[in-house]
């Protein structure tokens, strides 16, 4: 397909993470906590920190990751060239997959209307 989340879009080292984490725009609510700051390579890359504090269990700190993995591929093309990493929030083990997409949605909406202006 053509949206795939190849490595070139991800996050990999910890310098990446550490240049998002020192200098961001923001934008969550009680879902996600989503940070970015753009990159020179005209594309956007994800990175994932999700923690043990609000998911306690791996296997739903990994659905989680799943469907933010799933949501920023589908939106690959219309984000500017970003480095992102989603935090967990503390309501997301109480949400539901749609609330949880409907929340990534918005996040990546707000990249898209922030970095045009």
């Amino acid at each position: 397909t053509a949206a795939t989340f190849s490595r070139r879009h991800r996050l990999i080292h910890k310098a990446d993470y550490q240049k998002v984490f020192k200098k961001a725009d923001k934008t969550s609510d009680g879902f996600f906590t989503v940070l970015w700051r753009p990159n020179i390579l005209g594309f956007p890359r994800l990175g994932l920190a999700i923690s043990k504090k609000h998911l306690k269990r791996a296997v739903d700190r990994n659905l989680v990751k799943r469907l933010v993995r799933e949501s920023f591929r589908n939106q690959t093309v219309s984000l500017p060239g970003v480095d992102i990493v989603v935090l967990a929030g503390r309501r997301v083990n109480q949400a539901n997959n749609k609330q949880i997409a409907d929340s990534l949605s918005r996040r990546w909406n707000s990249i898209q209307t922030s970095t045009i202006k």
